[in-house]
């Protein structure tokens, strides 16, 4: 008489989780795919093939049916992740795509989410403001891009901050915009800074001199 909870050849449900077992536990390991997605790669691959064998299998037979599965699922995991098992490095197209090279997590985010909304904002801008942009990227100096455009250093500089407050309106969409996160040293790469300080520092040097002396 049959078991209720045989299958075929003799093997019912309970010799399929053992020889799954046996398959995950001589199997290889891996990092990335959990150990109940090998499992159930090593039953399904171990079940079709008792089902569709034309004579009975080994037990051994389908235990090693059961570990080619989980290798498989284990070379497909890792694959996904970008892990090439053969070289054992990441692979190259992975790297390029997912990995952000100046940021502490592995994400395209960023960039893709920055470059989205540029030119989804940029439209909005006046033609003024565009230009100004334009011109300080272009020349990477404030009193070089007023020249370009024929303003005084003053106006160039007013044109600039509206537009990056114009632009963080747009990003947050409705919300209240956040202030500067970030001061643009471009503004002093001609030295006036230096030398207006150094000029303010000779002056009270010598103003405390002239105090001692008199």
């Amino acid at each position: 008489m049959m078991d209720v909870h045989e299958i075929r050849y003799g093997y019912n449900l309970a010799d399929l989780h053992e020889i799954a077992m046996a398959a995950v536990k001589r199997g290889s390991r891996s990092w990335v795919v959990p150990a109940n997605d090998l499992y159930e790669a090593a039953w399904s691959a171990i079940a079709e093939c008792l089902c569709t064998a034309e004579e009975p299998p080994t037990s051994y037979e389908l235990i090693g049916t059961g570990m080619k599965a989980v290798s498989e699922a284990i070379r497909q995991g890792e694959r996904c992740h970008g892990w090439d098992r053969d070289a054992h490095r990441t692979r190259p197209l992975h790297v390029a795509y997912w990995t952000d090279y100046g940021g502490p997590t592995q994400s395209p985010e960023d960039r893709i989410v920055d470059r989205t909304a540029l030119w989804q904002i940029w439209p909005t801008l006046s033609r003024g403001r565009r230009d100004a942009l334009l011109a300080l990227a272009t020349c990477g100096d404030y009193q070089a891009a007023a020249d370009f455009l024929g303003l005084n250093y003053k106006a160039f500089h007013q044109r600039i901050r509206d537009a990056r407050l114009v632009f963080l309106e747009a990003w947050h969409e409705g919300e209240t915009p956040s202030g500067m996160w970030s001061a643009d040293r471009r503004r002093w790469r001609d030295g006036r800074r230096v030398r207006q300080r150094r000029l303010a520092d000779h002056a009270s040097i010598k103003s405390a001199r002239n105090s001692t002396t008199a």
